[in-house]
């Protein structure tokens, strides 16, 4: 049982370690100096004259992408979307179409993000920025073998970043395809030897391969610099754990926890190391937790119901297994468990 619901967990909550590294276009254009009206205009238009019709066409857009650079730098997502916008109603321009799907993405608009990024291409197909950048989104649309091509195609353009290898390692993972990612950290750590998401994603893939020393080592290497790496701390717990080194597995998994407290990766694997302890009631508190954090998933009613029943607590699992199987009534396991134990409390009380 552990074995399944151990594998089940590590498809789940084994997470990419990293982050999207930025990468924008910069216009040498945007910084002209702004056009200024005479006194009669700014009084029908005010002094802030972007969006006059009196202003010269390619004077506005120099405005407006100066503004959405300055925005873009400053974490104003919105308001720099908004102003590549007014660039891109008057003229079509990659830089502009580049960084709003940028911007989108880091919005979390991943669709619009990869309409503007294709739209940039079909004008720019040598752009190795934008093809970088679309990688980057079909990696978070779970677009795995075509994020590969996009970044392969961004690094054949002379875009070999730490963060073009470090991001088609990471599909490389997803895919299953190994080798190929541990030859993509390796390039990515011998660009930046010191780049946490390369020894993150290396980690990561060691972890696949059942190298769980080597992944260790790497998520060490991490959190010696940035001890508070939640993703570092939570994939070496379960290396730790897979080694069945449940001491230290613990005491990353409760960091993590810390770290995250709202994040179910810990509470699952905090819940499963006490059950199989034998300590019940804390198994019930972390199975409490992902129950509020995803009440809709099975998983931790039947999880919780099985350490209600260790407690002794029959009648909080049989409601548990009630309501798992109300949200997922054709798993017939459940209905077995439930069973069993109306049997149990049926013959207890007859005693």
């Amino acid at each position: 049982m552990k074995s399944k619901l151990v594998a089940v967990l590590a498809m789940l909550l084994v997470q990419i370690p990293v982050q999207a590294i930025v990468q924008v276009h910069e216009n040498t254009d945007a910084y002209a100096a702004p056009y200024r009206h005479n006194t009669s205009a700014q009084a029908l238009f005010g002094a802030n004259d972007e969006d006059s019709p009196t202003s010269h066409t390619a004077s506005r857009v120099r405005r407006y992408s100066a503004r959405a650079h300055d925005e873009m730098m400053g974490g104003q997502k919105l308001a720099a979307i908004d102003h590549y916008s007014r660039v891109l109603q008057l003229e079509t321009d990659v830089s502009a179409l580049v960084n709003r799907g940028l911007l989108y993405r880091l919005a979390g608009d991943n669709n619009a993000s990869a309409n503007d990024l294709n739209a940039a291409l079909r004008l720019k197909p040598t752009d190795a920025i934008a093809w970088y950048n679309l990688g980057q989104t079909d990696a978070l649309r779970h677009r795995d073998a075509t994020s590969v091509d996009e970044f392969s195609e961004a690094i054949r353009l002379g875009f070999g970043t730490q963060g073009a290898y470090v991001g088609r390692g990471l599909a490389y993972d997803n895919l299953k395809r190994y080798a190929e990612a541990l030859i993509d950290f390796d390039a990515a750590i011998a660009h930046s030897p010191d780049d946490s998401s390369a020894h993150s994603g290396r980690g990561l893939t060691l972890v696949r391969l059942k190298r769980y020393d080597d992944a260790i080592a790497e998520f060490d290497f991490v959190l010696k610099s940035e001890p508070n790496d939640f993703d570092a701390v939570m994939n070496r717990g379960i290396a730790w754990d897979e080694k069945k080194n449940s001491a230290n597995a613990m005491r990353d998994f409760l960091a993590a926890e810390k770290l995250q407290p709202l994040n179910e990766r810990p509470h699952a694997y905090l819940g499963l190391l006490y059950r199989d302890s034998g300590d019940a009631s804390k198994a019930v508190q972390e199975f409490s937790i992902l129950v509020k954090l995803e009440p809709s998933l099975t998983l931790w009613y039947r999880l919780r119901g099985g350490s209600y029943r260790a407690t002794g607590n029959l009648d909080a699992a049989i409601a548990d297994y009630s309501q798992a199987i109300r949200l997922e009534p054709n798993r017939t396991s459940t209905y077995s468990r439930k069973a069993h134990l109306l049997i149990w409390t049926s013959a207890a009380k007859r005693r």
